[in-house]
């Protein structure tokens, strides 16, 4: 049987073009929560459809995966994008961060590093990952 690693995620609305929310998307076997939205002096409540709402969003989900799957799909997914994942189990505090356009390692060395996060205790391992700003031209002064 195939080892399987449960991930947690979570972002802030409104944040997209920092948080990679389609890297979230590609996970298998995801679970949504219920957004719930933090409101200042209120604390956080159930986020309801009413867009006139004060208030930050917060999503928040849950995935399980098999260590190859998952391997997989970091690999393809930073094959062409610009996007910097992490991994940590908050539990032990060992972390690994895999980072886009042409991420250098094979699927199977990520798998090897993903089933380290795993611990006896069956903690989910925490995913973040967010888009990286693309490096700027060095401009050349010319005479």
């Amino acid at each position: 049987m195939a080892e399987k690693i449960e991930l947690q995620y979570g972002y802030t609305e409104g944040l997209e073009e920092i948080v990679d929310v389609g890297f979230f998307q590609q996970l298998p076997e995801r679970k949504l929560n219920a957004p719930v939205r933090f409101i200042p002096g209120k604390g956080i409540e159930l986020a309801g459809p009413d867009p006139i709402e004060i208030g930050t969003v917060i999503i928040s989900g849950t995935a399980t995966a098999t260590i190859a799957g998952l391997a997989t799909i970091i690999k393809s997914w930073l094959a062409s994008r610009r996007t910097r994942i992490e991994l940590k189990n908050e539990r032990t505090g060992k972390s690994f961060i895999y980072e886009g356009p042409k991420l250098s390692k094979k699927a199977r060395e990520i798998a090897s590093e993903l089933s380290q996060l795993i611990d006896a205790e069956g903690t989910a391992v925490r995913i973040h990952a967010s888009k990286r700003k693309p490096k700027k031209a060095i401009e050349s002064n010319s005479s």
